[in-house]
């Protein structure tokens, strides 16, 4: 079963305690639905950017359509994403998913959004976290990205969305990331088979 390369992000600037447990969880497949704050919120974000739904139905989604302990983050993120857009046309480019292997390990590259925001292509990662993203999280990401897509998709704009700060990290590949990457896969291997 392919690491979704977010979950190899994080584990690259983990602890090695954390890095462990990381793996721990991700081999006995923990992901529950029910647990994912955010999962709610990925599903409409992406009905929006596509859209395929109204900027006021998505904003009443966020505010009464869900737990009220998720309303406030919601709410947030989705006003944030709202401004992003700014009334430009979106158009679904349907969802793209990839897999690659990164020094032995299955990595799914599944970006949320591939949309043409007024006639530009885009395939989005989005960082919904409440704490603004780190610089080199953001190019971890993006590095990810664009070795995913860019040969298939040249003419697409590529990054990583803060929706909370409505700003598109961009870049290209970078030869420091995919050592430090193929360093992380390995060691997550090495842990994997020590479990």
């Amino acid at each position: 079963m392919p690491v979704p390369f977010s979950i190899l992000v994080t584990f690259s600037f983990s602890s090695n305690p954390i890095k462990r447990e990381i793996v721990r969880r991700s081999m006995v497949g923990s992901y529950d639905p029910r647990t994912d704050h955010w999962r709610g919120f990925r599903s409409k974000a992406t009905r929006y950017l596509h859209g395929n739904m109204p900027a006021l139905d998505f904003m009443h989604y966020c505010a009464h359509d869900v737990h009220p302990s998720k309303q406030g983050s919601y709410s947030e993120n989705a006003s944030s994403l709202i401004r992003w857009v700014n009334n430009r046309s979106r158009t679904s480019m349907g969802i793209e998913k990839h897999d690659q292997v990164v020094a032995g390990l299955d990595v799914r590259v599944n970006p949320e959004i591939h949309s043409l925001i007024d006639g530009t292509p885009y395939i989005i990662r989005l960082y919904n976290n409440i704490d603004p993203v780190e610089l080199q999280l953001a190019q971890m990401h993006v590095h990810l990205l664009e070795t995913a897509f860019r040969a298939t998709h040249p003419d697409h704009v590529i990054g990583l969305l803060d929706v909370r700060r409505e700003r598109l990290f961009t870049g290209s590949a970078n030869d420091n990331y995919q050592h430090i990457l193929e360093n992380q896969a390995s060691l997550w291997i090495h842990i994997a088979s020590e479990l």
